[in-house]
């Protein structure tokens, strides 16, 4: 999880396009959380072709209070964009605490402005109503310290004979 004051110093149309994509995705994860949209629809995010999952139970009350009382502030800067100032750090805090917490909900990283990815990601979703043999997410011989592995597994049943492993590594990471 970043650091939310090492968000990124950013100004005009790109502060405000961030500050309206942030909104959006907590409106997102709010109306899933509170039944309006269901909480399995995918969010479309205008200009990608990646439907994204929002998973708003994986957040904790405290996250989606946080959630609640920033979507009201984000709100005033899209009515008055005019207030906007990059450098301000609180704003900055806030946008980086509202991206940590997104991220979680949507299991993947946000990037903005000029950031560059922490590096290599490898994504796998699984989901399997019985596992009878062996279903493993990720395997491989070696892993580099910079690559961000995340593996999200699901099997409602498991055999005895099943097995369910989310990353089997057969030699050093990093």
């Amino acid at each position: 999880m970043a650091d939310p004051l090492s968000f990124p110093v950013l100004a005009g149309v790109a502060l405000s396009a961030t500050i309206t994509f942030i909104y959006n995705r907590i409106r997102a994860v709010l109306d899933r959380r509170a039944g309006r949209v269901p909480s399995d629809a995918p969010d479309a995010i205008e200009g990608s072709t990646e439907a994204l999952i929002v998973h708003s139970e994986s957040l904790t009350e405290e996250q989606v209070e946080t959630l609640e009382r920033s979507a009201g502030a984000l709100g005033v800067y899209l009515d008055h964009p005019e207030l906007l100032r990059g450098e301000d750090e609180k704003l900055r805090g806030t946008l980086g605490e509202l991206r940590n917490i997104l991220e979680l909900a949507y299991r993947r990283e946000f990037i903005f402005g000029d950031e560059q990815p922490e590096g290599p990601s490898l994504r796998v979703t699984m989901r399997s109503d019985e596992i009878s043999g062996i279903q493993r997410g990720i395997k491989a011989r070696g892993v580099s310290g910079s690559a961000h592995l995340d593996v999200d597994q699901t099997g409602k049943v498991i055999t005895e004979s099943g097995e369910m492993t989310a990353i089997e590594i057969d030699g050093s990471i990093g």
